[in-house]
């Protein structure tokens, strides 16, 4: 059973004497590149001949007995993935593959005869402008026209009989972005944005961490933040992206340069407006920091002895007697103790950095402490010229500062460091064969 067609509009239809139809509706029937183009597919039932010709295509029942494929052209479109309805009063039917419930059903009067219609929701991107062909449904059902009964009196069908429907393919006009005033920052996003920056943390003094948030509808798949390694006076650490529905979330971390900046300035993003066909910005508002916010953590300088030292006069003449008594009283006390059990030896006090050989933080600490600055002006581009003033040779210079970078990296998302441990302990081994101990 092939089905005639008639194109109307955006709507493909079949002959109203077939008693299953399927058909597509788009919306907005004319899009621009990469603005979402949302799909209706509808699969039409005859009411009577659902209820006394439709066979069942498997062992589970379904409630529209037919297998629907949408034909999608995924080479000039993308399919947004769809969340699955719940509502189990919605009929289940076979589209792709895949048992699914319509998102919607209704009955509807068709030349004089009931349908009942299941409609399927999908959301396609045009990749590419043209007029581009998105879908060619079709359909399979089985279907008999007599009944008869077994030995037990039950209702059995007759022949069996399958069907196929193809439908013609449908297109849609995608009109390309326009050259004219395009902005130089505009990076393919599609719709309508909103750009917030809340700061993070602000109990820190050496780092700025932010919140940065893109929200709105459109192509937001494919939005692409803002890189923010080019804002005078902050050096970028390093970010991580998060994606979900209309919204994009970045996590940047930043320290602050010696230039000791007021504010961090307003962020911008533009983004193409199908709605109005024109570019637009948007933007964040500047935040503000105060100076004691900015003042980068410095390292400490050794106090010279005479430096603090208060001079009260010669102690009194019982402070003598006193102190000795305090001491033979503390020795009997220990000696008493030990007498009843053997004191048990406490463990070595271990160095904070060593308990971290294997973590960015250890790397980060060993390499502050040794060059005599704060961690956070470790990320400054500065960081071999630092280790070369500091004495170390040039082989040490490359591998201590390449590792660390490579620690930082897979802090903030990147590839993780193979054999992390066994470097860091080298490298702290030929640390201390080869560089004088600072005094």
């Amino acid at each position: 059973m092939l089905a005639c067609l008639v194109l109307c509009g955006s709507c493909v239809s079949i002959q109203q004497a077939a008693p299953v139809f399927v058909e597509v509706r788009a919306q907005p029937e004319r899009a621009y590149r990469e603005q979402p183009v949302l799909v209706t597919l509808r699969v039409g039932v005859e009411s009577a001949f659902l209820e006394s010709s439709m066979l069942q295509p498997f062992r589970r029942s379904l409630d529209l007995p037919v297998q629907v494929d949408s034909g999608w052209n995924l080479d000039a479109w993308k399919l947004r993935d769809a969340a699955a309805s719940l509502d189990e009063t919605l009929p289940r039917l076979v589209f792709d593959g895949e048992i699914v419930r319509a998102d919607r059903v209704i009955e509807e009067a068709r030349g004089g005869r009931m349908f009942r219609i299941a409609e399927l929701d999908r959301v396609l991107l045009p990749l590419e402008a043209g007029e581009l062909l998105y879908a060619q449904p079709a359909a399979r059902y089985s279907w008999t026209s007599e009944y008869g009964t077994d030995v037990f009196g039950a209702k059995v069908p007759g022949e069996r009989q399958d069907a196929h429907l193809v439908e013609e393919a449908v297109k849609l006009l995608v009109l390309d972005w326009p050259e004219a005033n395009r902005p130089e920052s505009f990076n393919g996003a599609v719709g309508t944005v909103r750009l917030q920056v809340e700061r993070l943390d602000e109990t820190s003094s050496a780092l700025l961490r932010l919140r940065i948030v893109f929200e709105g509808a459109g192509n937001w798949e494919r939005w692409q933040p803002l890189t923010l390694d080019a804002i005078p006076g902050f050096h970028l650490l390093g970010r991580l992206v998060e994606r979900e529905a209309q919204r994009v979330t970045v996590l940047a971390e930043f320290a602050l340069d010696e230039a000791h900046p007021d504010s961090f300035p307003a962020l911008e993003f533009s983004f193409f407006d199908p709605s109005s066909a024109s570019y637009r910005t948007t933007r964040s508002t500047a935040l503000r920091l105060t100076d004691s916010e900015l003042t980068l953590p410095q390292a400490a300088e050794p106090v010279p002895p005479s430096e603090g030292f208060i001079n009260y006069g010669r102690p009194p003449a019982w402070y003598g007697f006193g102190l000795a008594a305090l001491t033979v009283g503390v020795w009997w006390l220990m000696r008493r103790a030990l007498s009843g059990r053997r004191a048990r030896k406490p463990a070595p006090e271990a160095d904070p950095v060593q308990l971290t050989l294997d973590s960015a933080a250890g790397c980060s600490a060993f390499l502050a402490r040794e060059l005599g600055i704060a961690e956070p002006q470790l990320h400054a581009p500065d960081l071999r010229l630092r280790l070369r003033e500091r004495g170390v040779p040039e082989s040490l210079v490359e591998s201590a500062a390449s590792l660390f970078e490579a620690l930082q990296a897979e802090r903030y998302g990147g590839p993780p460091v193979a054999h992390a441990a066994s470097q860091w302990a080298a490298l702290r081994d030929e640390w201390a064969c080869s560089v004088t101990p600072r005094p």
